[in-house]
C-alpha cells in the first residue's frame, strides 16, 4: 500500500463534523471550470488599478487550463483515488471522469493566487489561503492524491510567474 493511499485512508477515517463536509464540497464546487476566477479576473480588468493583474490572471488561467487539462492529464493518465482503491469513497455527487494528475482545481487556484500576490501581496495572501483550502478539499473529497495537489500547486505557481514575466516584459 502506498503512502498516498494510507494518507487518504486516514483522512477518510477521521470523523469530521457535517459542516466540514459542506465546506470542502463548496471549496471544490465554486472552482469548477474556473468560473469564479474568470469572474474575478473580469471584475479586475474593469478597474483602472487592477486592470493589468486582471489580464495576468486571465492569461494564467487560459495557459494553465490548456497545459494542465489538455496536455499533462492525458500524458500522465493517472487514475483517480476512488477509481483505483475501492476502499476510498469520493464525497461528490458528480464524480470527475478525467485523470487525476495534476490537480486542475489546485493548479488554477494557485495560478490565480500567485498572479494576485505578484501584484498585491495582501490580496495574494487571501487568495493563497483560499487556494490551500481548495487543495485540501480535493484530497478530502478523495478525488486527488497528495502529489496531485502538490504538483498542481507548483505548476500553477510556475505558470503565474511565467505569465507575469510575459506581461511585464
Amino acid at each position: 500500500m502506498s503512502w498516498e493511499h494510507k494518507f487518504l485512508q486516514r483522512i477518510q477515517n477521521y470523523n469530521t463534523p457535517f459542516f466540514v463536509d459542506k465546506f470542502m464540497r463548496m471549496s471544490s464546487y465554486i472552482t469548477d471550470n474556473g468560473i469564479v476566477f474568470i469572474f474575478i479576473s473580469l471584475m479586475l480588468i474593469m478597474t483602472k488599478k487592477y486592470k493589468t493583474v486582471g489580464y495576468s490572471c486571465m492569461l494564467c488561467l487560459l495557459i494553465n487550463a490548456f497545459l494542465c487539462n489538455i496536455v499533462l492529464k492525458p500524458m500522465f493518465a493517472r487514475m483517480r483515488p476512488f477509481n483505483r482503491y475501492y476502499d476510498l469513497n469520493a464525497l461528490l455527487s458528480k464524480l470527475p471522469v478525467d485523470y487525476s494528475f495534476p490537480s486542475g482545481h489546485t493548479s488554477a487556484s494557485f495560478a490565480f493566487a500567485t498572479a494576485l500576490f505578484l501584484y498585491d501581496k495582501n490580496l495574494g495572501i487571501i487568495a493563497y489561503v483560499f487556494a490551500t483550502c481548495v487543495a485540501m478539499s480535493r484530497m478530502y473529497l478523495m478525488v486527488h492524491y497528495p502529489t496531485d495537489v502538490l504538483c498542481g500547486a507548483l505548476f500553477g505557481t510556475s505558470v503565474a510567474i511565467i505569465c507575469n514575466k510575459i506581461i511585464t516584459f
